[in-house]
């Protein structure tokens, strides 16, 4: 069991707060819980994103043996290449 040590105030409007308090009750839990949840599901989303952002734009693709790098017309080639609907 976690220990809480502090406390945070939002303001929601009433169909906010209805809405919320819904979802947390058909999950069987506290607008407290259900919120919290939200939370680290938002930090570990942010925390993935941040770790892999290096890797934006450095990905490539491997069309029939030779390298071609991610962008501009050459992707755009492998892709229609690769399309099974042509």
């Amino acid at each position: 069991m976690t220990i809480m040590t502090g406390s945070l105030t939002i303001r929601l409007d009433p169909k906010q707060r209805r809405d919320l308090h819904r979802i947390a009750s058909a999950l069987g839990q506290s607008d407290s819980e259900f919120v919290r949840g939200l939370i680290e599901r938002g930090i570990a989303a942010e925390s993935a994103g941040e770790r892999l952002r290096y890797l934006a734009g450095a990905l490539g693709v491997v069309s029939r043996g030779r390298h071609v790098a991610a962008g501009g017309d050459a992707w755009s080639k492998v892709l229609r290449e690769r399309n099974w609907r042509n």
